[in-house]
């Protein structure tokens, strides 16, 4: 297990849907959405964002999986696409508050 709280599969769904099993991927996005939200929630400070972020975290993925390369972990892939997302959000959400 690692910080994604993966099932030891997780890695094969990666690899599986990252091949075009439309099955794989969704079973990834349900696996890895709960800690998705959580990680998103460790850069938002309201629930709701952090919701909105994972939302377009899983999208990104599902948009993306083709370009996953398995050349590091899936986690690591995942973990840099919820960064990224979570800090859209957030200046997203302070350009609002300012204008």
């Amino acid at each position: 297990m690692n910080a994604y709280g993966d099932v030891p599969d997780t890695e094969a769904l990666a690899a599986a849907a990252a091949g075009g099993d439309a099955g794989a991927l969704d079973a990834l996005l349900r696996a890895v959405e709960p800690e998705v939200v959580r990680r998103c929630g460790r850069f938002l400070l309201h629930r709701e964002d952090a919701e909105e972020a994972a939302q377009d975290v899983l999208l990104q993925v599902a948009r993306n999986i083709g370009r996953f390369e398995g050349r590091s972990k899936f986690s690591t892939w995942l973990y840099t696409i919820v960064a990224n997302c979570a800090r859209q959000k957030y200046r997203e959400l302070k350009r609002r508050a300012a204008g």
